[in-house]
């Protein structure tokens, strides 16, 4: 009977263990410095933390990576952020200098996990404020401008500072006067300006073509562009050992 027991005990055991796996959140590739599962950057937006992030790597030497996932399927968000780095290993294998933000946004939950080598500056307490710098734009819905706070605190206490500053604003909003102010019109005109001289363009490169045998297929050129598999963003292996902070709104 209390062999039964123990091994009725080890099946449910096994059972709910194997659950948990199958049900766990699965860690996305590491496809560079920004990986935005909700979608709730612009193309502008995430382009230029791409930029930023990729620049102050190359400078400064840490590697700051912006995570954004819609829920975390239950697990806490300190676990999952352990497996993420753990996965990704950002940072260096030897200075141990790799940063995650992570942000759940159907969960309303944020984290900083902070590589062990940063954690002399980037500290428990400096994470734990910046986090609450970002509750009051969360909690607004202002998302990317929460988002450029967060990376540019962050990036400064580690030495850099964001010089690029990306379309984060709201839409503003006008009186119904049946009419548009001027300077709303005139990314309207430069859209017709470019239509045409591209169409213009084109027109000559078609003619150019079909006169010239070599044309413009294969060779170099931009094919897929952006970050392939992590690419020259692939972190280099380094250790976290949980020191960082999280936050809700």
């Amino acid at each position: 009977m209390k062999y039964l027991k123990t091994a009725y005990l080890t099946t449910l055991v096994t059972l709910l263990f194997s659950s948990y796996v199958i049900n766990a959140k699965e860690v996305p590739l590491l496809t560079g410095p920004v990986i935005d599962e909700a979608g709730i950057l612009s193309t502008s937006t995430k382009a230029s933390f791409e930029s930023i992030l990729q620049g102050f790597r190359k400078k400064n030497g840490p590697q700051v990576q912006l995570y954004i996932t819609n829920t975390l399927e239950g697990e806490s968000i300190e676990g999952h952020s352990i497996k993420v780095v753990d996965k990704w290993k950002l940072g260096d294998e030897k200075k141990d200098d790799g940063v995650l933000f992570l942000i759940a946004l159907k969960d309303k939950k944020m984290r900083i996990e902070v590589g062990q080598g940063l954690e002399g500056s980037l500290t428990d307490l400096k994470t734990g404020r910046i986090i609450d710098h970002l509750k009051v734009h969360f909690r607004k819905g202002e998302y990317e401008k929460g988002i450029y706070v967060g990376l540019g605190l962050i990036l400064k206490v580690l030495g850099g500072d964001i010089k690029e500053v990306p379309k984060v604003q709201r839409r503003r909003t006008y009186r119904n006067t049946g009419a548009l102010p001027i300077q709303d019109l005139l990314p309207l005109v430069f859209i017709i300006l470019f239509m045409i001289i591209s169409s213009f363009r084109r027109n000559r490169f078609s003619y150019f073509g079909s006169h010239y045998s070599g044309g413009f297929s294969g060779g170099s050129g931009f094919s897929g562009g952006g970050f392939s598999s992590g690419g020259s963003w692939g972190g280099g292996g380094g250790g976290f050992s949980g020191g960082g902070a999280s936050g809700s709104w």
